[in-house]
C-alpha cells in the first residue's frame, strides 16, 4: 500500500507542476486583444464560447491582424492539450483513488473519504464541463477566475472566454488538491506509516496507472506471518465494508425512481395550473376573504409547489449523473472487496486444516512429565503434532 500511496502521491505532483507551467506561460493579454479583434463580427454584441471564437475568426477577410486565425488555431490545439491533460489525471490519479482507496466511512462527516469523493467529483464535473465546449453557466466557473481579470477593461461580451483557461487551471488544481487529501487521510487511518511529506516523493519513472494487487500477491502477503486473529479482523473489516458498499450500488436505481416521481408531480401540478388558468379566463373574479382572487391565489400557490418540485429534482437528477459516472468504478470496487474476502477466507481455512487441534494419542508413560517438568497442556500440540502444510494441500 506505501507504493500506491507514493505512486499516487507522485502523478499528483508531476500533473500539478505542468498545470502550473501551463498557467505561467499561458498570455491573457494576447487573447484579450484577439477578442477585441474580433468582436465587431459578432451578431449579438457577444464572444459566447471559444467554438464560436472560431466562427467568428473564419469569417473576418481583411482583418486587421492577419495572426488571428493562426491563434485561435492555436488556441484550439491547446485546448485539446489540457483535455488530453485531464484524462491523464484521471486514468493515473482519479480512478486509482476510487478503485483501491476508497473506504465507507460514517463516523468522521467532517473530513471523511466519501465526503472528499464527492467533492472531487463535483469539482472535477466543473473542469469537464469548461472543456467540453459551448457556452458556460456562471455557476460553472470558479470564483478565482475573476481575479485573472484585474486589469482588463469592458470585459462583459468576452467574459465566458477569457475566463475558460484561467478557469481550467484553477479547476484542475482544485480537484489535485482534493486528490491529494484523499491519499493523506487514507494513509493516516489505514497505514502504519506516517503520511507523506509535501514534496517527499518524487514521480517514479515511466509510471503507469496503478493497479490493484493481484490476489494471488494478496494470498502471499496475508500469509505471511499473519495470525489467525489477524486475519479474521482484516476479513471482518472486509466483509463490512463490502455490506456498506452493495447499497450503494443500487442507489442510481433508487435515484431514478424518485426522480420519476418527481416528475410525475410536477407534470400533475402544470396541468392543475392550466385548468385553473383556464377557470379565471372562462369565470367572474370570485374575491375571497381577503380580497384576492381564488384563482390567481391559487394559482400563485402552485406555482411556489412547481418551484420546489422542480429545484427537489434538479439535486436529484445532480445526484442520479454523479452516481452514473462512480458506478463503474464502485461495481470494480465491489469486485476487488468481494476477492479480498474470499482470498482471506481461503487463507484461514488453509490455516486451520495445517494444524490440527491434537497430537495421535501416546501411551500414558510416554505422556507422563518427568519429576519438576510442567504438566503439558490438554489443548498444545506436542512438537510431533504439528506437520507442514503438504505439497498438494491447497489454502
Amino acid at each position: 500500500m506505501e507504493a500506491l500511496y507514493a505512486a499516487l502521491e507522485g502523478e499528483i505532483d508531476t500533473f500539478v507542476g505542468h498545470v502550473q507551467q501551463c498557467r505561467q506561460d499561458f498570455d491573457l493579454r494576447t487573447l484579450y486583444d484577439v477578442l477585441l479583434l474580433v468582436l465587431p463580427r459578432s451578431p449579438s454584441g457577444q464572444v459566447e464560447s471559444w467554438e464560436h471564437l472560431e466562427r467568428l475568426a473564419e469569417r473576418q477577410p481583411g482583418s486587421p491582424s492577419p495572426d488571428v486565425a493562426g491563434y485561435v488555431g492555436w488556441l484550439a490545439s491547446y485546448l485539446q492539450h489540457l483535455r488530453a491533460l485531464k484524462e491523464r489525471f484521471d486514468a493515473r490519479v482519479v480512478f486509482p483513488l476510487c478503485e483501491n482507496l476508497y473506504v465507507h466511512e460514517d463516523s468522521c462527516p467532517s473530513a471523511s473519504i466519501p465526503r472528499l469523493a464527492t467533492h472531487l467529483f463535483a469539482r472535477r464535473r466543473s473542469w469537464a464541463l469548461l472543456l467540453r465546449g459551448g457556452p458556460v453557466h456562471e455557476q460553472t466557473f470558479s470564483p478565482r477566475s475573476l481575479h485573472d481579470l484585474h486589469g482588463f477593461t469592458n470585459t462583459g461580451p468576452v467574459v465566458q472566454v477569457l475566463r475558460l483557461v484561467p478557469d481550467i487551471f484553477h479547476q484542475s488544481l482544485a480537484t489535485a488538491e482534493l486528490a491529494r487529501r484523499w491519499v493523506r487521510v487514507h494513509q493516516s487511518r489505514y497505514s502504519l506509516s506516517p503520511p507523506l511529506a509535501p514534496g517527499s516523493v518524487q514521480p517514479p519513472p515511466c509510471s503507469r496507472t496503478p493497479q490493484p494487487p493481484s490476489p494471488a500477491g494478496l494470498t502471499q502477503f496475508w500469509g505471511a506471518g499473519s495470525s489467525a486473529g489477524v486475519l479474521r479482523a482484516q476479513l471482518q473489516e472486509s466483509q463490512e465494508e463490502l455490506l456498506a458498499l452493495l447499497p450503494r450500488a443500487q442507489r442510481a436505481a433508487a435515484l431514478r425512481a424518485q426522480i420519476r416521481g418527481v416528475t410525475r408531480r410536477i407534470r400533475a401540478l402544470r396541468l392543475q395550473q392550466q385548468c385553473e388558468g383556464m377557470g379565471m379566463a372562462m369565470e367572474p373574479q370570485d374575491v375571497g376573504p381577503g380580497g384576492c382572487p381564488r384563482h390567481a391565489a391559487l394559482l400563485e400557490e402552485l406555482q411556489k409547489r412547481l418551484e420546489l418540485e422542480e429545484y427537489h429534482r434538479s439535486i436529484l437528477e445532480a445526484d442520479w449523473l454523479l452516481e452514473l459516472e462512480v458506478r463503474p468504478i464502485l461495481v470494480r470496487r465491489i469486485d476487488a472487496v468481494q476477492q479480498r474476502c474470499w482470498d482471506l477466507e481461503r487463507v484461514l481455512r488453509g490455516q486451520a486444516l495445517a494444524v490440527p487441534l491434537r497430537g495421535p494419542p501416546r501411551s500414558r508413560t510416554a505422556t507422563t512429565p518427568a519429576p519438576g517438568q510442567a504438566q503439558p497442556s490438554a489443548m498444545s500440540p506436542t512438537p510431533a503434532a504439528k506437520p507442514s502444510p503438504s505439497k498438494n494441500q491447497r489454502p
